[in-house]
């Protein structure tokens, strides 16, 4: 047998798909193609690319056969899609869906059993009367003062979005690609509104659940937004969404390790997805004219935001996504895989894998961050405040007892039993950069413009028997203008503070300072917080005892 340049059999670049072939209807059809097929694997996996497209050079070992099994194939693909198509026509069928009726009304029977007593209802307790309900104030967290949060509210459109999707579709062309590449491009209406007041978040002091020795809150604060998409081309509705971003505007004692986040992205999505990441912002002041626009395709150069497919195992994710991206139509590029499966069928195995009749078309796949930076290409952006959310140090909320770990236990990506089963969107795939650059123009004036990319991995169809299923990104772009602000209402008098009365709150085993009952006491450990100091009665209400200066 040859020994150069020994590959294995990749669907994606040789004889095509094993599924069409057992779902033809015909038996005697499908036992030659798969009979054929199953030859032409063993043969092919072992020899050169050259006798893999049936074009074995002259000289090569068994090129007769090879060229005659791929051949045979050849000639039994047009008959599988004859069968195919009559099976399955193009577009929408009668049985892709079964219709759920509505519930219909019920006609219970009176029941001749004894009536269930009606019970009196307990008066609840009056919260103007709990110090921890009525005032209770986060202290220096009542006024929002992060970039981008105060800014954005207000209406925002964007008429050059682009989404990128590709979708489980069993009869999409040409044979054996169970898939379809679908592109949007779209125009969005998205909708911004400050939550009224700050959002109180109580727990003990380091999550400590058992015998609690203090109190250590958070205070949230933020956006609603709501999102309106529709494409260009098809005019109509696609998609819409609500949710919330939200930061820290106080953070409990130890958050950076418990915790570690600042800003965070919640939306409900229609399809059965719930996204929530985590991260950071960055306010950055640009150094010139270049400087955004050089951070983009920076950000292009990771191939984070890319659209082509890639599958675990089979090299890193870059590697995979770099190859395809390289390859024309009149150039491909044959992936050099690397990994545990690498020397499987598993892998996509040439850069053409994603161009076809319901796929790409020969020029190759778009990248929605292509559309960010045409957008801005010739502007001057002097500012941009970054925000940078993912799942992906989410993990469940479950540790352990007595374990620690780096990574934010919640979070992730959660979908219905649906989206699971047939293209789940991936737990700890969801990524979102989100910009508001200030851009100035010749005379000195600015104004701002809002970008987004977004990215969640689809997963779904295997190449064969044992292989991970391919991983598809889903990513979505836009540039947004503002429209309209807020109406602002008349701002209310503010009431005066409540003088705070003269005194600390201690903790009853090491009582006031001056007099500890023990001798490790110190004001610095035995002290329970601004929030149990606020009075006597808070103090009292934490387990504390009440110490005056005097």
């Amino acid at each position: 047998q040859p020994q150069a340049r020994k590959r294995p059999f990749t669907f994606a670049s040789g004889v095509q798909g094993i599924e069409p072939l057992i779902m033809a209807p015909s038996f005697s059809v499908q036992l030659l193609a798969a009979t054929t097929l199953a030859l032409a694997l063993s043969v092919v996996a072992t020899y050169p690319e050259e006798c893999r497209d049936g074009q074995c050079q002259e000289g090569d070992d068994a090129s007769a056969l090879i060229s005659s099994l791929i051949s045979v194939q050849r000639h039994a693909q047009p008959v599988l899609l004859q069968k195919q198509q009559e099976r399955w026509p193009r577009g929408q069928r009668s049985d892709d869906l079964v219709p759920v009726p509505p519930p219909t009304a019920q006609r219970p029977k009176a029941s001749s059993s004894k009536p269930l007593p009606i019970p009196t209802p307990l008066p609840p307790p009056n919260p103007n009367n709990n110090s921890f309900i009525a005032n209770y104030t986060p202290m220096n967290c009542m006024e929002e003062t992060w970039p981008f949060f105060m800014e954005v509210a207000g209406e925002w459109v964007g008429y050059g979005g682009q989404n990128f999707i590709s979708l489980p579709q069993v009869n999409a062309m040409p044979v054996g690609k169970m898939f379809i590449v679908q592109v949007n491009n779209y125009t969005e209406h998205t909708t911004f509104e400050s939550i009224d007041g700050p959002v109180l978040n109580r727990g003990y002091l380091d999550a400590v659940q058992v015998n609690p020795t203090n109190q250590s809150d958070q205070v949230l604060m933020g956006l609603l937004y709501t999102q309106k998409v529709m494409d260009n081309d098809l005019n109509m509705g696609i998609h819409e969404e609500n949710g919330q971003i939200l930061h820290k505007a106080c953070a409990q004692v130890n958050a950076n390790i418990t915790d570690p986040w600042n800003i965070l992205r919640q939306g409900a999505i229609p399809h059965g997805s719930q996204p929530m990441g985590f991260g950071n912002m960055t306010i950055v002041v640009t150094p010139n004219t270049a400087y955004y626009v050089q951070m983009l395709l920076m950000v292009r150069e990771t191939y984070e935001y890319s659209v082509q497919p890639f599958v675990p195992g089979c090299g890193s994710q870059r590697d995979q996504q770099m190859q395809q991206s390289m390859g024309t139509a009149n150039n491909t590029v044959r992936l050099t895989n690397t990994g545990p499966l690498g020397m499987t069928q598993c892998c996509i195995g040439s850069s053409n894998y994603m161009r076809g009749m319901d796929q790409c078309p020969v020029t190759g796949c778009p990248e929605p961050i292509d559309t960010l930076i045409e957008a801005v290409k010739d502007l001057n952006v002097i500012k941009y405040a970054q925000l940078n959310m993912t799942t992906q140090r989410s993990i469940p909320p479950y540790v352990p007892a007595g374990m620690w770990t780096p990574d934010i236990q919640g979070g992730g990506v959660q979908n219905t039993a649906f989206v699971n089963l047939n293209a789940m969107a991936e737990s700890r795939s969801f990524k979102n950069l989100v910009w508001l650059l200030t851009v100035q123009n010749k005379n000195g004036s600015t104004y701002q413009l809002m970008q987004y990319i977004q990215k969640v991995n689809l997963k779904f169809l295997a190449s064969g028997p044992g292989c991970p299923d391919h991983i598809w990104p889903h990513v979505e772009a836009n540039t947004l203008q503002r429209v309209n602000m807020p109406s602002t209402p008349a701002p209310s008098p503010t009431p005066a503070p409540t003088p705070k009365e003269d005194g600390n709150c201690f903790t009853l085993c090491c009582g006031c300072p001056g007099h500890f009952k023990e001798p490790w006491c110190s004001k610095v450990t035995s002290f329970m917080g601004p929030l149990c100091s606020n009075s006597k009665t808070s103090c009292h209400m934490c387990g504390g005892e009440w110490c005056t200066s005097s």
